[in-house]
């Protein structure tokens, strides 16, 4: 070969051909898990999600020692016996589509005198990600969607577009419910309760040509649905299969003029009281929603338009908190009613609703703080009144609880105040005595049980402040 001659510049051109992504699983080199195919996928599963896959693993001398295939999974379940640590940690590395191999090492043994997987291959596909999502007007879980097959496009329905719906089975999870009529087609406007809960909810959140289980528990009023012959379901859960066949594309409310937008919502806030009053109370919290986000989004409006909208918007938010109070949602009717009142201090139905909803929550002094300010304003108020009597029947009942486990605590009973006879003083006679001594005897004798109680904790368990409890 030819010398280089001194001081010259070599120029080297290379080409990446491949390259091979690999990733010590333990960080021990006992599995070494190689990419053998991208996914195409864009989404990686999480614990506890169902996926589907394809596994294999060998031994060194080419010996099946286990074999799945088209396998539906839970990211999570220990169903793979002493490989599941390893196939787990891949999975949650893997997108959709990703073929791989671990290799595991020499030494790799999952027990102590299990060596059939020393030097052996593991090989995984990950076929498909199932996209999980809770579709509930509450998001408590009593609706999750569960997509078979992703739809088309990027678009989603609207509010009131017309949607056309195949319902091809509907199950308790093993066997046909009962009564099911389908499969059928269903064609309904969103929005505005011709068919069930589970529907409505399930069909604005998917694509079109998107195929869906739905999960509903209980099933029970979210699946009713006389057009599908489900009026009486005995089982904990129902599941529905369903297919988004096509849906009519509309215009954006925020698109709307002024003149269109104001009839729109209107139309809708009407729609959503008359949800209220058919016991609708999801839909109609979810349409009183729908309404409130259109309105805000339209700084452009002026005039009268604009004064309409700002008052229209605090009256959807009371009705919507209307709604979650019957849905026993005492958290969101909260925040519902303080954003009313951040606008308008005085008002009385914010109030009371939030009243209602700290009543709930067992809140009892902010409660009581805000039936204070309705009584302030209208004094003969009978819902109110009612409401506060209520709540301090509730703290006494709370406060008798309270002094019954604290007695239980250092092992004394303490008898029913309400059983107690007054004496002649207007005292109970017996062994009653003031709440606030017998708070401190129970800190007292809760701190001799052990030196190394905090005493100030304690104290306002009970209370009381931590120096005052040290004098007593």
């Amino acid at each position: 070969a030819p010398l280089v001659p001194p001081g010259a510049t070599m120029i080297f051109e290379i080409e990446l051909l491949s390259w091979e992504t690999q990733e010590d699983l333990f960080g021990d080199g006992l599995a070494i898990k190689t990419v053998v195919k991208a996914g195409d996928g864009e989404t990686k599963p999480m614990r506890g999600q169902e996926v589907i896959l394809n596994l294999k693993c060998t031994d060194r001398k080419g010996q099946v020692l286990e074999e799945h295939e088209h396998l539906t999974h839970k990211v999570g379940d220990p169903l793979f016996g002493p490989l599941s640590r390893a196939v787990v940690t891949s999975l949650l590395a893997m997108y959709e589509g990703e073929r791989a191999t671990v290799a595991f090492g020499r030494y790799f043994a999952p027990t102590s005198t299990d060596r059939r997987y020393a030097k052996a291959t593991l090989e995984l596909e990950l076929e498909q990600v199932f996209e999980s999502r809770d579709v509930s007007a509450t998001q408590d879980k009593s609706l999750i969607k569960k997509v078979l097959r992703k739809g088309k496009g990027k678009q989603f329905p609207r509010d009131t577009s017309k949607v056309k719906l195949h319902i091809e089975a509907a199950s308790d999870g093993t066997a046909a419910l009962y009564g099911f009529s389908g499969p059928k087609t269903l064609e309904f406007a969103l929005g505005n309760g011709d068919v069930c809960d589970a529907l409505e909810f399930a069909a604005i959140q998917m694509k079109a040509g998107e195929r869906a289980i739905l999960t509903c528990m209980p099933p029970l009023p979210q699946c009713l649905e006389l057009d599908l012959g489900l009026v009486n379901i005995q089982a904990p859960q129902a599941q529905l299969t369903v297919e988004l066949l096509s849906f009519e594309s509309i215009a954006d409310p925020a698109g709307l003029d002024s003149t269109a937008f104001l009839s729109h919502i209107r139309a809708r806030k009407d729609v959503a009281g008359d949800l209220y009053k058919r016991h609708r109370h999801a839909l109609a919290a979810e349409v009183y929603r729908r309404i409130v986000e259109f309105s805000a989004g339209r700084s452009d409006l002026q005039g009268e338009a604009s004064m309409e909208v700002e008052k229209l918007r605090p009256v959807c938010q009371l009705n919507q908190a209307a709604c979650m109070l019957k849905l026993n949602q005492f958290s969101r009717t909260r925040e519902l009613c303080s954003e009313v009142l951040r606008v308008d201090e005085g008002n009385v139905k914010a109030l009371y609703r939030r009243a209602s909803a700290s009543f709930g929550l067992d809140d009892y002094i902010a409660a009581l703080r805000d039936l204070a300010k309705v009584l302030e304003q209208d004094a003969s108020n009978a819902d109110a009144r009612r409401l506060v009597s209520q709540v301090k029947e509730a703290q006494r009942q709370y406060t008798r609880d309270a002094r019954k486990t604290a007695a239980r605590m250092i092992g004394e009973e303490v008898a029913d105040e309400d059983d107690e006879s007054p004496g002649e003083d207007g005292t109970a006679e017996g062994s009653f005595e003031r709440p606030e001594t017998f708070r401190v005897r129970v800190l007292a004798k809760l701190a001799a049980l052990s030196a190394c109680l905090p005493v100030e904790p304690c104290a306002r368990l009970f209370g009381l402040s931590a120096k005052r409890s040290n004098q007593s």
